[in-house]
């Protein structure tokens, strides 16, 4: 059988290394529908350094997902919805915040035949996390999901029943035929990375132990089984196996997963970072950055294989479904951190969120990144957690805990130069150190949302995948 270099079963140089370009979309698409969709993943699914508004649903009551309004599912919805003159601009999910998405705005009839989002995603997910277990104790994802599905489709069963005609049956409440899914990252331990080496870098040894680790991860024959599994799993759901009023498999239907891979942070040619630092983390040579990059390539890499071992599976096993990955990386070309060029910042021009950074809406908006702080979350006590830090009540569990322990040790020794007239220098003119003015200011989320995609970087994975799906291409 021989399948043409674009398929995503394919193993050719051009399906496994081809750049996706970030050119617009065409000004007109044809009318293929868009569909409901699923989406599933970690922080970059969930949109954690773009505009927020912390969006609460049915799936993360609590909010402590932090889904955001900026993230690349979202913006798909607002796509779709602006490119159709039917339909309002205003995307499907209610938020905390009156800048965020409401529903209630829309008419009924909007209601039910604009596309709607079910977005399982969660900061801080792994693998585990769509498959077994829930993090934050949540439900897992791919039960969220199949729970959904289920929901969706008893209310086409009953419509089947009172003798409506499927379309029909869709419209009014249709069961999503694809997917997105961004996992992995947190797998790997690219957390550890961020909270040892690149915001603090108090301890070398430290921070080598985690750069050593997430490369044996890399390596491990474990992390491309675990992700096959996972894209395995949200087929099967999403096809439905076993689907039907008899289990029969009459419910079955097609199904599309598209995997987004990651975006290197960093362009690791320039001379500009090498005596550069974020915070207090070590200095961004190029030895490091071009470390750091090779990582994220080798991790998607290991995405794309695993896509190509999944098709592969489905295409022999003469089952239903389809995946393809998408490579976010290519829009970040020229957008990275330590570009050069007259009038570009090293660090704030780039598509990366940094902490109490802005974000990039597009077209020359920005966004402060203090504004809008979840419900109920309050500025860091740096003083307690150094307090807390030093009996070993904090810091021993997610990475943006131990960035916030080292940040409040390194202030506390800052703290103490100063008073002993033995400072850094780094002092504003209230004789306060440049630190401990920073440090008035910072929400735990902050932290969480280093090293993250911006919105104007969503949006541009967003369109994207719409000019893709409308066109044809996933098909």
């Amino acid at each position: 059988m021989i399948l043409p270099a674009q398929h995503p079963l394919s193993l050719t140089s051009s399906s496994l290394y081809t750049t996706t370009t970030a050119s617009p979309p065409p000004s007109h698409y044809p009318r293929l529908p868009i569909g409901s969709f699923f989406s599933l993943g970690d922080s970059y699914s969930a949109g954690i350094g773009a505009t927020c508004s912390w969006i609460t649903d049915s799936f993360d009551p609590s909010g402590s997902c932090l889904k955001c309004a900026g993230a690349y599912p979202y913006q798909i919805i607002e796509i779709a919805n602006s490119s159709s003159p039917s339909s309002s601009s205003s995307p499907q999910p209610k938020s905390r915040s009156k800048s965020g998405y409401d529903e209630d705005r829309k008419t009924e009839t909007e209601k039910e035949s604009a596309p709607h989002l079910y977005h399982l995603g969660c900061t801080g997910a792994s693998i585990p996390d769509i498959l077994v277990r829930g993090w934050d104790n949540r439900t897992s994802q791919l039960e969220l999901m199949q729970t959904q599905r289920d929901s969706l489709r008893d209310g086409c069963d009953s419509c089947d029943e009172e003798g409506c005609e499927e379309e029909e049956c869709e419209e009014k409440g249709e069961v999503p035929k694809w997917a997105t899914i961004s996992i992995g990252g947190n797998d790997v331990g690219f957390g550890d990375i961020v909270a040892e080496c690149v915001m603090w870098h108090s301890n070398a040894a430290v921070c080598e132990d985690a750069m050593v680790r997430a490369e044996e991860k890399l390596g491990d024959p474990g992390l491309l089984e675990g992700l096959v599994r996972v894209y395995e799993a949200v087929i099967e759901v999403g096809v439905g196996v076993g689907a039907g009023k008899e289990g029969n498999g009459e419910g079955e239907q097609e199904f599309t997963l598209i995997v987004p891979g990651y975006a290197r942070f960093f362009n690791e040619q320039t001379e500009e970072c090498d005596g550069k630092f974020f915070l207090r983390g070590r200095y961004l040579t190029r030895e490091f950055r071009a470390r750091l990059n090779a990582m994220i390539e080798r991790l998607n890499l290991v995405i794309r294989i695993a896509v190509a071992v999944t098709q592969m599976e489905l295409v022999l096993g003469n089952r239903r479904g389809s995946v393809w990955f998408e490579d976010w990386d290519g829009v970040f070309e020229g957008r990275r951190f330590c570009e050069v060029g007259e009038g570009r910042h090293w660090e704030k021009d780039a598509w990366f969120f940094t902490v109490l950074g802005e974000d990039d809406l597009g077209g020359g908006d920005e966004v402060e990144g203090g504004v809008d702080a979840p419900a109920g979350e309050e500025v860091v006590d740096f003083k307690k957690i150094g307090r807390e830090c030093e009996i070993g009540v904090f810091g021993k569990g997610a990475w943006d805990e131990r960035l916030l322990c080292n940040w409040a040790r390194v202030l506390e020794e800052e703290r103490a130069g100063i008073e002993l007239g033995d400072g850094d220098g780094r002092m504003n003119g209230d004789g306060e150190g440049e630190l401990e003015k920073l440090s008035k200011t910072v929400y735990p989320w902050y932290v969480k949302k280093a090293m993250h995609p911006k919105s104007i970087a969503h949006r541009k994975l967003g369109k994207i995948i719409y000019r893709k799906w409308m066109e044809g291409e996933y098909s």
